[in-house]
């Protein structure tokens, strides 16, 4: 089989979420023998063209690992006809079309570790998808969780995290439906992790505040998070709106803006004797404080 499959699998699945890290550890070891284990069986089934590991199955290329309860290989061409012998090696070396991890699925390049019940990479797409419970990618103080699925385009360089989508790093999370991370991939084969995209309504918690927001992004670089719509900052019982935030994950610093009225100077326009009025404003340029004092300790008397 491609030795290629099993680094790209290992890829998809670890490319990580650390804002403070930025730079992937992760390297695609292609030139590395793989090497496979299994507490029971390993089978070659020349009429469904796979090669499956059953029974705490382990493979292994280079730093990486994918440890599951069953690994299945699925590969094309070879000459599979009735009358092969059945000592034939017809298909040790053809093409591998797709990788399956299924059962207590554990991925991991150090210092990422990804789980879930099924893991596919469909070589052809480029597509690597991890599904089940529980589904994560750790590190010591970095976390990725999602409800529905884990995907990576390695066409693409993008990862997405569906479904209550959650990225936490020590006391600060970003959350949203649907968390999208972009890469870019490096001279030296790393991938460089540049910003995570969140389209749906997205809510960034840190030790000192709350965010809420319709929608935000996150540069990787500066350390910021912009989260724009409906755009609350919540400190204990005060809060602050407007219609876009800045959230400094490096100094702390949170600043709040209010949009200019779009077009609001504009006149009417008539056309065809009917008057238009101009579009609706955004916002009115304006942001919102309201803070509650201190509140006082009584003393009751005996």
């Amino acid at each position: 089989m491609k030795h290629q499959t099993l680094a790209a699998l290992a890829l998809a699945m670890l490319l990580g979420i650390s804002g403070a890290n930025a730079q992937t550890p992760i390297q695609n070891n292609s030139d590395a023998p793989v090497e496979i284990f299994a507490d029971s069986t390993l089978e070659w089934n020349r009429v469904q063209k796979t090669y499956t590991a059953r029974g705490n199955a382990i493979a292994r290329q280079g730093k990486m690992q994918v440890k599951s309860d069953t690994l299945t290989a699925h590969y094309s061409g070879g000459q599979e006809s009735s009358g092969k012998s059945a000592g034939s090696t017809s298909g040790l070396g053809s093409s591998i079309e797709k990788m399956t991890a299924n059962g207590n699925v554990e991925i991991t390049s150090a210092p990422y570790t990804a789980f879930g019940d099924k893991a596919v990479y469909d070589i052809a797409s480029g597509m690597a998808t991890l599904t089940g419970s529980n589904l994560r990618i750790e590190t010591p103080t970095e976390s990725l969780t999602a409800q529905e699925k884990i995907e990576f385009d390695t066409a693409k360089n993008r990862l997405s995290a569906i479904g209550n989508a959650t990225a936490r790093r020590g006391a600060d999370s970003l959350m949203s439906d649907n968390l999208v991370a972009h890469f870019a991939g490096g001279s030296d084969g790393a991938m460089t992790l540049q910003r995570i995209v969140a389209d749906s309504a997205v809510t960034v918690k840190t030790a000192r505040e709350t965010v809420t927001g319709d929608s935000g992004v996150y540069d990787v670089a500066a350390g910021k998070a912009t989260l724009r719509g409906k755009v609350r900052i919540l400190q204990g019982e005060n809060w602050l709106e407007g219609t876009r935030a800045e959230v400094d994950l490096k100094t702390g610093v949170s600043k709040l803006f209010g949009d200019a009225p779009r077009d609001a100077a504009r006149p009417s326009l008539t056309i065809n004797g009917v008057a238009t009025p101009p579009p609706a404003p955004v916002g009115d340029g304006r942001v919102r404080g309201v803070f509650y004092p201190k509140k006082k300790e009584t003393t009751q008397t005996p």
